[in-house]
């Protein structure tokens, strides 16, 4: 049976034997007479009973139950003896709703719990921890988006806060706290910052490596910006056993993606410039080890502090998001390539997410336009194939060197005069173009050649039309 304990200052508690409860709890009263512990000590025998028989709780018991404050409730709701109450409406507040949803979510990744507390925080700072829930209203959620805006938060942190206050009050719309969720119409806006973005070129890498004081941190480098890798994430569990030497490829656990099964690894190929460095670092490699890159660097800042270090020394400025944007540069230089649903497979994400974040215009991209061959024109290759088997000259085709000497005529041929549509000679009138006509009279043979022209030339715009003249002229 449970008995009383007296502690100093009055204090009372209440302990039960093993008997009756596993591991002897207490129960604490605070400072009270012995007649009310014992009047407790009774209450708590019966609450015991009702729990080992199944049997409901008297009426007199259950009263108590109701008026008894929070904390010994709570007490007694971890000893078994009571269920936890429910909450009114109109006394939950937005602390407690917070600290409902996180104790709600099994296995949430440190990364995620870490922004949870995050948005809690900064909805506590606006609205106060203790503010009743009911009495947010669309209005408010509204006036708290200008405020995040105009207290200097970017506007991708603005957009991703709107949505996770979003996310907590439709919990608590969906629980019946509330009746409608008050950010429902808050427009989050886009969550994408172009002015961050920056393109990691490898002659740029390639100089950091050099500043890098050994082959380990320059693997993890080369990881993230030519495999496209998350540093520090994917590193965790990229084991030796993941690298399969013999077909050129290693399968990387993404840590960030576990939830989903069918993402949660990828298979990339080793690519020629990643090869030499993953090569050193097998031979570096203690015997016995198991993680291609040390557990050291698996921790957040490691890499990123050495990294800073390095270009300071190199005399680079430093990058703005260092290993995103090795990561973005990747998938940027390998969709040049490769397949967009090949890139995504290798990188871990979609292409959506690849377009609004991830993808940019870079300086090669310039030069690939520059540098690149004109056009072919299939109009224009037409045209020049059906004048050179259309002309001819005293029923002889003319001489290939005749044929590809530039005259003059092509070269200005602006300045041949063609009739607009519609007039005698030209294209859209009655009879065939002059110049045409009267070659189709005296060429014989090519008379349906030059038939075919007449056709052809009805098609084309005026500027064509001046050029196949020019072009048939210069022939004559």
């Amino acid at each position: 049976m449970s008995s009383i304990c007296r502690g100093p200052n009055g204090l009372k508690t209440i302990q039960f034997s093993e008997k009756e409860l596993a591991g002897r709890p207490k129960v604490s009263l605070n400072k009270t007479s012995m007649e009310v512990a014992k009047s407790v000590q009774l209450r708590l025998q019966a609450l015991l009973a009702a729990k080992k028989t199944g049997m409901p709780i008297d009426n007199e018991t259950a009263t108590w139950l109701g008026k008894i404050d929070s904390d010994l409730h709570d007490r007694l709701v971890q000893l078994g003896l009571a269920q936890a109450r429910e909450e009114k409406p109109e006394a939950i507040t937005l602390k407690s709703l917070i600290e409902r949803y996180i104790c709600c979510r099994q296995n949430l990744a440190p990364n995620t719990l870490r922004n949870y507390r995050t948005t809690q925080r900064i909805l506590q700072e606006y609205f106060s921890e203790g503010r009743v829930l009911t009495t947010i209203h669309a209005g408010h959620a509204s006036d708290y988006r200008e405020w995040l805006a105009s207290d200097g938060y970017a506007q991708p942190t603005v957009s991703r806060e709107i949505k996770r206050a979003r996310q907590f009050f439709e919990y608590a719309k969906r629980s019946r706290i509330i009746s409608e969720n008050p950010f429902a119409e808050v427009k989050a806006g886009p969550q994408t910052n172009p002015d961050r973005q920056q393109e990691i070129e490898r002659d740029t890498v390639a100089a950091v490596l050099q500043a890098l004081p050994d082959n380990e941190h320059r693997l993890v480098l080369v990881l993230a910006r030519v495999a496209g890798l998350r540093v520090p994430s994917d590193l965790k569990k990229l084991t030796w056993d993941c690298i399969d030497w013999e077909h050129n490829r290693f399968t990387v656990h993404s840590q960030k993606l576990e939830k989903y099964p069918t993402k949660k690894t990828k298979v990339l190929p080793i690519f020629p410039s990643l090869r030499p460095y993953l090569e050193k670092a097998r031979e570096e490699a203690p015997a016995g080890s198991v993680y291609v890159v040390s557990p050291r660097f698996h921790r957040d800042g490691v890499f990123r502090n050495a990294l800073r270090r390095a270009m300071k020394q190199a005399g680079i400025p430093a990058w703005d998001k260092p290993m995103v944007n090795c990561r973005a540069s990747s998938q940027t230089e390998l969709m040049h390539d490769h397949a967009p649903h090949v890139v995504c497979a290798w990188i871990g994400n979609s292409e959506k997410v690849a377009r609004d974040h991830y993808l940019m215009v870079t300086e090669a991209d310039y030069a690939r336009a520059v540098a690149a061959s004109p056009v072919k024109d299939p109009i224009a290759e037409a045209v020049q194939k059906a004048v050179q088997s259309a002309v001819v000259t005293n029923g002889q085709e003319q001489t290939p060197e005749k044929e590809s000497a530039v005259s003059p005529a092509i070269a200005d041929y602006t300045a041949v005069q063609v009739p607009p549509r519609g007039v005698e000679g030209s294209a859209n009138s009655t009879g065939k173009p002059q110049v045409l006509a009267e070659r189709g009279a005296n060429s014989g043979a090519g008379g349906e050649e030059t038939a075919q022209l007449v056709g052809l030339l009805a098609s084309l715009s005026q500027a064509q039309r001046e050029i196949l003249l020019a072009i048939v002229r210069a022939k004559t």
